[in-house]
């Protein structure tokens, strides 16, 4: 069975919406520190409002038992002015940075354990209005960018502090170490956005439905070649279709008896490409000289393109813009490729397994003959993105080789160190200066420390944010130990239908986690797969319960990412395995306006193991399987 990806278990939701804001409040307590006189002509107009907000908090039952969190409301309103430049900014930025950053801590203990802390008040979705603090950026709406504001907005006021203000003999080295460590603290200020994004990344399972490529020249294409059997043109116009909706793929072409069959997504504008579907295979056809058909690789950057055999991609037809390149041999001889203008698109070893099942199934209708014992093809995987060697080894045996992947806790703590660093040395400064403060500090080498000390502060935030993000590790199941259960394999008579069955339990065995599958069609069970409760244990045929007819009825499917909290899993226990953690229901419909014929039941063997993309192709396999069954019943 393959593992499902840590990333169906993140909360970056709920988390990343109040990373925002304690990075605001944090901004806020910085500037109130900063609310001199010499300062103040330096933000003119610049206020901070309140407002009522409703509080609603939908929920979801079918989704799972979802982490109730208690989220804390508060509001107030506060200025310091100070008396002299420099007596008393640093010692009212410290406390109120501290106190912010307490304040931070409590409330995201009190949002991860769903408690609310002691003096904390919890929010409740009662529609009572509450005074929220709102803070806004006038024409900045991205508050992911926050940090990079905030790197603007203090090494401005440092270069002004620098200028106006230019050291005295006493304090020039120490305010040059400030200075220079001010510098190198806002370089990674800077980067912490990006840091950010990369880190979401690698830890969220992302596919977009549009086209990533932005170069011009290039045009959409759909080819498939006439010489094909009407069957197999059906399977690789279905293949392509579902491949550019449920990867990050541009464009997927096939390539078998030594000609391009096939053909979808962005390609570059080729010569007589209006003549039609026959003129851009032929296109395809003098710039493919495929040399292997047994080829079994991905790359993720443009570098690595260079690294596949000579041959082996379309290099000339493709958008100038590609980054990435799956590639996946076909049984019986042939070769399905897939490409992206997205760093990364196939990184993850999931999006892989379902592109080389299809590339099976593709297989298996070009070359129905014999082809059924090789829907499977063997061969060890290649990555030949040279770039991220560091991220693992080249045969591409682990679930991804992205750094931010394999080193995800590392780089979570990494600001921290930096930001102790940071506050220490101006901590240093400071009693350094002790006893020039009770006859008036230098006023540019407060300034000095509270810029480094503000950058400090948000690289110790940040560090903090990113460790309560970390994804929780998932909870997988062994299903070898699992005590009265069976291994059935019911699929029906030999045909069309029943291969198509097969074909779909191998595949959601292969890439998800589902250990179970019962499909109904037009009321009667025409499979049941995987594991069973056994007959000595009190296992019965599968039916259709209340749960089931109302899927059926409503068309939408649902989702029990933890079936033992649900009352209904009684009707589903009594021929499942009674340690099945995890239900999806499925409608089965030939066409999307079509009624529902049938539904596909799938019993998961950990909690929340099927995430948003697994979904889509499920749905996917649903719609695919419910056309073939329709489709042996007319016959």
């Amino acid at each position: 069975m393959a593992e499902s990806p840590a990333s169906q278990h993140c909360l970056f939701r709920n988390r990343c919406r109040s990373s925002n804001r304690c990075l605001l409040a944090l901004l806020s307590v910085s500037v109130a520190g900063l609310s001199n006189s010499s300062w103040r002509t330096l933000l003119p107009g610049a206020t901070f409002s309140s407002a009522p907000r409703h509080v609603v908090s939908p929920f979801r039952a079918h989704q799972g038992s979802a982490l109730r969190r208690a989220r804390c409301a508060g509001g107030g309103r506060s200025e310091s002015r100070f008396a002299r430049p420099g007596s008393g900014a640093f010692s009212s930025l410290f406390l109120g940075s501290g106190a912010a950053l307490l304040v931070i801590s409590r409330s995201r203990w009190a949002c991860n354990t769903g408690r609310p802390h002691h003096g904390l008040v919890p929010r409740r979705a009662e529609g009572s209005d509450f005074a929220v603090i709102r803070f806004r950026i006038p024409g900045f709406d991205d508050l992911s960018q926050l940090p990079r504001v905030m790197v603007v907005f203090l090494i401005g006021l440092l270069v002004y502090n620098r200028v106006a203000y230019p050291p005295s003999l006493e304090t020039e080295s120490m305010r040059a170490i400030i200075e220079i460590l001010a510098v190198v603290l806002a370089v990674l200020c800077w980067a912490l956005p990006w840091a950010g994004g990369r880190l979401e990344e690698a830890a969220r399972r992302q596919v977009s439905t549009r086209t990533n490529s932005r170069q011009a020249g290039v045009m959409q294409t759909l080819a498939i070649s006439e010489e094909l059997p009407m069957a197999a043109r059906t399977e690789v116009a279905w293949a392509s279709t579902v491949l550019l909706r449920s990867t990050n793929a541009d464009g997927v072409a096939v390539w078998s008896g030594g000609r391009a069959v096939g053909t979808r997504g962005l390609l570059k504008q080729l010569r007589g490409s209006a003549g039609g579907g026959a003129a851009v295979l032929q296109g395809l056809d003098a710039s493919w000289p495929v040399t292997s058909a047994e080829l079994d690789g991905y790359c993720s950057s443009a570098a690595g393109l260079d690294a596949f055999p000579e041959g082996a991609l379309p290099r000339a037809v493709l958008p100038g813009d590609t980054q990435s390149v799956v590639a996946k041999p076909l049984p019986g001889g042939g070769l399905l490729v897939l490409w992206s203008a997205l760093p990364r698109a196939f990184e993850r070893a999931a999006d892989r397994r379902w592109v080389a099942r299809m590339a099976a199934k593709l297989g298996g209708a070009l070359h129905p003959e014999g082809a059924e014992s090789r829907l499977s093809p063997g061969g060890a995987e290649r990555c030949f993105d040279r770039a991220l060697l560091l991220g693992g080894d080249a045969s591409g045996s682990s679930e991804s080789r992205d750094p931010f992947a394999l080193y995800a806790s590392e780089i979570r703590t990494s600001p921290i160190p930096f930001g102790l660093l940071g506050v220490c040395a101006v901590l240093y400064s400071r009693l350094s200066y002790l006893g020039m403060l009770y006859m008036g500090a230098d006023t540019g080498e407060t300034r000095a420390d509270l810029v480094a000390g503000v950058l400090a502060l948000v690289l110790l935030a940040q560090g903090s944010i990113w460790l309560s993000e970390t994804p929780n590790t998932p909870e997988l199941q062994d299903t070898s130990t699992w005590e009265n259960v069976e291994e059935l394999q019911r699929f029906g008579e030999d045909s069309a239908a029943s291969r198509e069955l097969k074909w779909v339990w191998d595949t959601l065995s292969a890439c998800t986690r589902v250990s179970s599958l019962v499909v109904f069609w037009r009321g009667a069970c025409v499979t049941h797969a995987g594991l069973a409760r056994s007959a000595a244990s009190g296992g019965i045929p599968p039916y259709m319960g209340a749960l089931c007819e109302e899927v059926m009825k409503l068309g939408k499917g649902k989702y029990l990412a933890q079936l033992p909290s649900y009352p209904s899993k009684v009707q589903f226990l009594e021929f499942l395995p009674e340690k099945t953690r995890g239900l999806l229901l499925t409608p089965m419909r030939p066409a999307p306006n079509a009624p529902v014929g049938g539904i596909m039941i799938l019993g998961v063997d950990s909690v929340r193991a099927v995430g948003n993309v697994d979904q889509a192709w499920i749905g996917a396999l649903a719609e695919k399987l419910a056309v073939s069954l329709d489709q042996a019943e007319q016959r």
